[in-house]
Parts: C-alpha cells; structure tokens; sequence
C-alpha cells in the first residue's frame, strides 16, 4: 500500500490485515512451522519494542535470521491485488458457514442448522448473507423471529445482522442499530452502519440527525469519517 501523501486518517483499510496475516503464514511455512518462525517473531517484537520501523527492516532481520530462505520481496511488498500465494487452510468451518448462509438466503431455516454453528461461524454466515443480493425482506423477518439476533451481546454478531437487516429494508432494525453505533464508539461498527443507513432514503436523514447528536461521543478520528460520509452522501443524493 503506497500511503504517500495520504493523510493517515484516511489510510485505514483490512486489506493490510488480511494480506499481511497471509505473508506471514507464507513465511511461516517457508521456514518450518511455528516452532521456528513464532520465536523469530517474538525476539524481532522484542528487538523493535518503541521504535518506528520500515517493512525494509523486517525483510533485513528476516534474512539475517533465515539467510537461505529465498522470498519473493518486492513481489509480496509492491504488488496490487490477491497474495502472491494462498496458503492451504483448514475451510471446513468456512465451508458450512457458506452452506448455512446458502440456505438461509433461499429460506430454509433450521433451528438445528443454527445450533451446530458456532459464534465464529454465525458471524461469518452472517457476514455472508450481507454479500447476497436475494435476501428477502420475507427471510430477514423469519430469521429474526426463530433466532433473534438483535438481541445478541455478542457486538460482531449483532452488526452483521444488523446490515443484513438494513440492506433488506427491515425498518425494526433501524432503532436497535443506532442505538448499538451510539453506545460503542468502535470506527469498524459504526461507520459502515452509519453509511448503511445514509443509503436507505426513509432512514437516511435521521441516521443523520442521531449521529449530529451523538458525535461528541466518538473519537475525533471516527467523527470526522463519518462526517466525510455525511457529505459524499448529500453530495450524490
């Protein structure tokens, strides 16, 4: 990610997250399994403790520490899109989720189906079902009155069925959900929520209204993202 220029305000993206979990496992594999990378790990967080550093000194004291290990760079550091390589996981639980989510967007709800998933795996069902385009308004209602997620204090699951809820228009969710951004200041709930809402016209302008009463809650970096929100939206509406 080139971040020059870019004010770090605005820098905030998984992608980081989730292709550089990806490198590390890579490295991981490359060198011999945890055994060997986790205290390579743990004497480089050691070594850099309190110090601002560069991806060039991980990759100098990664080589000083596995000189025979070849890698691919600037390969893995400058180039756009997936991963140079996706490791092998273990997807079974990945895999039922995608078959529950699956069912529950064409209607065939199970209570059982439910009961054999863990929280992990309701999340990212959920999650899933946020992607679909075919959820219906008619399946949102059956599933919030055979498992009741808007009650869940488990604050992952409870926003992502909040957005499933919003991108099928069930207006029931609409209080539970701007009670749930105004109560937790997290950027990661709250503005994909609040940008949610901002594109449901009936709810939109109160969306907008609550969060000009609550924004002194929340930390100035995520008030100013959703004020940033705020006015791309009004400037497309």
């Amino acid at each position: 990610v080139n971040l020059d220029g870019v004010d770090p305000d605005d820098a905030f993206s998984s992608v980081p997250y989730e292709k550089g979990s990806t490198f590390l496992f890579y490295l991981e594999t490359l060198v011999g399994g945890p055994a060997v990378f986790d205290p390579f790990l743990r004497s480089y967080i050691a070594e850099h403790a309190y110090k601002s550093i560069t991806s060039e000194v991980f990759v100098s004291y990664f080589k000083s520490h596995f000189p025979n290990v070849e890698v691919d760079w600037r390969g893995w550091l400058t180039t756009p899109g997936m991963p140079l390589v996706i490791p092998k996981y273990d997807d079974s639980r990945q895999q039922k989720s995608i078959e529950v989510a699956k069912a529950w967007s064409n209607g065939d709800i199970s209570e059982k189906e439910r009961e054999s998933l863990s929280s992990k795996q309701v999340i990212s069902t959920l999650t899933l079902l946020h992607t679909y385009d075919d959820v219906t308004l008619e399946t949102v209602k059956q599933l919030d009155s055979t498992f009741h997620f808007g009650d869940s204090q488990n604050a992952e699951i409870l926003f992502a069925w909040c957005r499933v809820c919003i991108k099928a228009r069930y207006s029931p969710i609409v209080s539970k959900a701007l009670n749930f951004v105004t109560t937790q200041g997290r950027m990661k709930f709250v503005r994909p929520i609040f940008r949610d809402l901002f594109s449901w016209k009936e709810y939109s302008q109160h969306a907008i209204d609550v969060f000009e009463r609550k924004k002194s809650f929340y930390h100035n970096i995520c008030r100013s993202m959703v004020e940033k929100d705020i006015l791309a939206h009004q400037a497309n509406a």
